[in-house]
């Protein structure tokens, strides 16, 4: 009953947040070239087609089931709903696995934490990157999994992990937790998220980047990266945009405290518990190093609000998951304290920005009977399509 409760609630905070693009329908970046563009025109063939280096099996399978009844001019509808069902899925399983180990409270807020996280709305009801909203479902399946020696739907468990891994690059860099658990007495989910990293490892190795990269790795050996993270990783999660603009040459000290404070509280946690912080914080400073990386602009901040606010999602999550762990679990009076007032003003960061942007598309018939479809971020992702 509460994993249904969750699902609706999903589903009203994201309609909250974006009406726009539930009523005009929604097309985003690659959502044209690549996934509508390569699965009408390539069929079957478009799901084991890598894109930036892995396979995205998820949103290719939705296309190719989508395409045997559906129109091209349906698609930004039809993707927002399909997107918007599987966040609500993947929310509703987050509670489920949550509920498991922690108290209602603390569950649902772990279930919800997908939407409510501050972000600009860039993963959001887009088959493109509908992989960075099921990342964090992954990584709690295989948690669950290293503690859990029953049988009880381990076939369904398997093929919903298999998918997961497939889609997106999170089972290369979650590995290192599913190699934790192949001493379990029921290792298979685990040895599933291997093989499924093997295969996204070729397929990188196969693929041509899709496009040059503009800096080189190793650029960012002088990168300016703790004042970085501290400036628009650590303060802008906490605090708004106009409170950390005042904080001045202050504002290095104050995140220092915040990160301190903040490390500090979670590594109260006892036993197991500390340990679940400890990889949720190691997995959310990587992902961020890796953003800055991927995004290939270091002029440009990886941040929340900004242009390459993907990067920041999956982290966020993380400190969120490993402050509902230590509101929960830590025996520390001031630590439980601590922790629920970072994550209040986390969520209250996102309060105040709560509305998200919808970009308008057009989708034209041209006279051979094809279609130019041109997605909300523009010129460069346009594609002509022959269904």
């Amino acid at each position: 009953m509460n994993a249904a409760a969750i699902f609706l609630l999903t589903i009203a905070v994201l309609f909250a947040r974006m009406p726009e693009r539930f009523a005009r329908g929604y097309l985003w970046a690659e959502d044209a070239p690549i996934f509508i563009g390569q699965g009408f025109s390539m069929g079957a063939r478009a799901i084991a087609t890598p894109y930036a280096g892995y396979l995205n099996a998820i949103p290719r399978i939705l296309v190719e089931m989508f395409s045997w009844f559906g129109k091209i001019p349906s698609t930004p509808h039809a993707f927002v709903w399909m997107t918007a069902i599987i966040t609500a899925a993947a929310c509703a399983y987050l509670y489920e696995i949550a509920s498991r180990y922690f108290a209602r409270v603390a569950a649902w807020v772990i279930g919800i934490s997908p939407v409510i996280v501050p972000h600009n709305g860039e993963v959001w009801l887009t088959i493109t990157n509908i992989q960075w909203v099921l990342a964090p479902l992954l990584l709690a399946m295989i948690l669950d999994s290293s503690q859990r020696t029953d049988t009880n739907n381990l076939r369904t468990r398997c093929t919903v992990i298999a998918l997961l891994s497939l889609t997106g690059p999170f089972s290369i860099i979650f590995s290192g937790a599913a190699l934790l658990g192949l001493r379990r007495k029921l290792p298979w989910p685990q040895i599933i998220v291997l093989a499924c990293a093997a295969i996204q490892l070729a397929a990188f190795a196969i693929s041509p980047p899709n496009h040059p990269p503009v800096h080189a790795t190793r650029e960012y050996l002088h990168y300016h990266w703790v004042g970085a993270f501290f400036r628009y990783f650590v303060l802008d999660a906490v605090f708004p945009d106009r409170w950390v603009g005042g904080f001045g040459r202050a504002g290095f000290y104050v995140s220092f405290i915040v990160f301190s404070a903040f490390a500090a509280a979670v590594l109260t946690s006892p036993g197991k518990w500390r340990g679940a912080c400890l990889i949720a914080l190691a997995f959310a400073v990587a992902l961020w190093i890796l953003g800055v990386i991927r995004s290939d602009a270091p002029e440009l901040p990886v941040r929340w609000s900004g242009t390459s606010a993907r990067y920041t999602f999956v982290p966020l999550i993380l400190c969120i998951l490993a402050l509902v762990i230590t509101a929960e679990k830590s025996r520390v009076a001031v630590a439980r304290y601590l922790s629920l007032l970072f994550l209040a003003l986390i969520f209250m960061n996102s309060a105040a920005r709560f509305s998200v942007p919808w970009y308008p598309y057009e989708i034209n018939r041209q006279q051979d009977g094809s279609f130019f479809v041109l997605p909300g971020p523009g010129e460069p992702f346009h594609v002509i399509v022959k269904p």
